[in-house]
């Protein structure tokens, strides 16, 4: 049953909600057309924006991973320049322990 609350707006016996009656009311019309095309043009901004959120999520913790796998690379290439670096130290020494016995037998 539809029961009026005022001139232009009929009520509903569901939730007592007051329910504009547009054909009524043109300005009103065109004005709430115009704020259901703002909804919906900002409800596809949000979309847009939470899409891309979450493909920039998902490329950050691409990269992070990337990252890590180059920092365990970094550490491994400077272990292996700290051993050859160490193994040179140590052919210097027999170098110039093997001139000294060379000089000292001439």
């Amino acid at each position: 049953m539809t029961r009026f609350a005022g001139p232009g707006y009929p009520r509903c016996d569901a939730g007592d909600r007051a329910i504009p009656d547009l054909a009524q009311q043109p300005d009103r019309a065109a004005s709430e057309t115009e704020s259901a095309h703002d909804l919906e043009r900002l409800q596809r901004a949000i979309e847009g924006l939470v899409e891309r959120y979450k493909a920039l999520r998902a490329e950050n913790e691409s990269l992070r991973a990337l990252l890590v796998e180059r920092d365990e690379r970094l550490r491994e290439l400077n272990q292996r320049r700290q051993d050859a670096l160490k193994r040179i130290d140590d052919l210097v020494v027999q170098i110039d322990a093997l001139d000294g016995r060379l000089e000292s037998s001439s």
